[in-house]
C-alpha cells in the first residue's frame, strides 16, 4: 500500500536500490506508520484568532460551541499583536505562548536551553517551576540579536533512521531533507518580531 492503493513489487535491484512495482487490484497494506505532522505557522494562528474572536460559526452543533465558550475563557489574556509570557502563580511556573508550530517552538526551545524547558508542542514553550516570567523575557531578547537557524536533533542517526524508505535514500540527502522538515526559520523569524508581553495568572493549561 502507497499513495493510498495496492501495488506488486516485480523485481527489486539491490545494487542500485530500486524496487520496481506495478499497480495492483489486490489490498495491500502499509508497513512505514509514520508520525503525526506537526501544525504550521499559520494553523496555530489561526487558532489564536479562533481563541481571541468572539463569534461562531453557524453550523457549529451546541457542544463544539460550548468548547469554543471555554477555552477562549481560559485564554481571555490573548493578544494578536504579542507573544505572551503566562506565568502561573498558583504553581510557580511560566509559560511562553507562541502559537508558531511545532518546529518553530523546537528550534526556540533549543536556543533557551539554559533555561532548561520541560517541554513544547505546537502553541507554547513549558519551564521549569519556579522560572521567572523576566528571565524568559530577558533570554528571548538576546535570542533577537541571533535567532536559530537550524533545528536541533538530538539523535541524528535515530531521527535519519525513523524516515520512511532511509534505505533507499544517500545519506546526505536524507540529513538535508530531515533538516529541512524540521525546520522553520520563517516563524522562528517573525515570533521574535513580534512584541513579547508578561501575563500573571493562575490556572494555565498547555495541553
Amino acid at each position: 500500500m502507497l499513495a493510498g492503493r495496492g501495488w506488486v513489487t516485480t523485481n527489486i535491484d539491490w545494487v542500485k536500490r530500486i524496487a520496481y512495482v506495478e499497480p495492483s487490484d489486490q489490498i495491500g497494506r502499509s508497513r512505514w506508520i509514520g508520525s503525526g505532522q506537526p501544525l504550521s505557522f499559520y494553523y496555530c494562528q489561526a487558532i489564536k484568532r479562533v481563541l481571541h474572536g468572539s463569534g461562531l460559526g453557524e453550523r457549529l452543533s451546541r457542544r463544539a460551541a460550548a468548547e469554543i465558550d471555554e477555552a477562549r475563557n481560559e485564554f481571555s489574556w490573548l493578544s494578536l499583536k504579542d507573544t505572551s509570557v503566562v506565568a502561573d502563580t498558583g504553581e510557580e511556573r511560566c509559560c511562553w505562548w507562541t502559537f508558531a508550530g511545532l518546529r518553530a517552538n523546537a528550534m526556540l526551545a533549543e536556543s533557551l536551553r539554559n533555561l532548561a524547558p520541560t517541554g513544547f508542542d505546537n502553541l507554547a514553550i513549558r519551564f521549569n517551576r519556579g522560572m521567572q516570567a523576566s528571565t524568559l523575557e530577558d533570554a528571548v531578547a538576546n535570542i533577537r540579536d541571533n535567532p536559530p537557524k537550524t533545528a536541533p536533533i538530538s539523535d541524528r542517526d535515530r531521527a535519519v533512521d525513523e524516515l520512511k524508505f532511509s534505505a533507499c535514500v544517500p545519506r546526505d540527502l536524507l540529513e538535508r531533507m530531515l533538516a529541512g522538515r524540521l525546520s522553520d526559520t520563517n516563524a522562528v523569524d517573525r515570533v521574535l518580531a513580534q512584541p513579547l508581553r508578561t501575563v500573571v495568572t493562575r490556572a494555565v493549561s498547555t495541553n
